[in-house]
């Protein structure tokens, strides 16, 4: 609770930061944090429409029907975030003597997460043939 309180008062006290040139850690640090925003919503959108292609499956996969998939990738993905948290988790720990930390773990978030978003989009979201992808692949940058 006291987190979350917090958390609403930075927010809230957040500075006016335009994320084209920023120069202070603060300012650094707001931008990185509204480019993870950005690829973890992106990343959710993906990830919904690969457990909606599970669910729509039925039971044309063969040993396994549409919601036994989902359910699998549900786990795969809750598994990948406890990945994410503790390998950032330790880049925050490699730099923490230095004010570079904060970004250096948003950095690792970053970078992971548009991975896995890249990697959900090409396991999930394509064909093996001409057929078009079910979403566009994913850029290096939100789309």
């Amino acid at each position: 609770m006291l987190i979350t309180m917090m958390t609403m008062l930075a927010l809230a006290q957040e500075p006016e930061v335009t994320c084209d040139d920023p120069v202070s850690t603060v300012e650094i640090g707001i931008c990185m944090g509204r480019e993870l925003e950005r690829e973890q919503a992106r990343q959710a959108r993906y990830f919904a429409a690969v457990v909606e292609r599970a669910e729509g499956l039925g039971d044309r996969i063969v040993g396994a029907d549409g919601p036994e998939v989902a359910e699998a990738l549900r786990a795969g993905q809750a598994a990948w975030e406890a990945y994410v948290q503790a390998s950032c988790d330790a880049t925050y720990a490699w730099w923490s003597d230095g004010t570079i930390r904060g970004s250096k773990a948003l950095g690792c978030r970053i970078d992971l997460t548009r991975q896995r978003t890249h990697e959900l989009w090409r396991a999930y979201l394509t064909y093996p043939d001409s057929t078009p992808p079910i979403l566009p692949e994913p850029s290096g940058s939100a789309s």
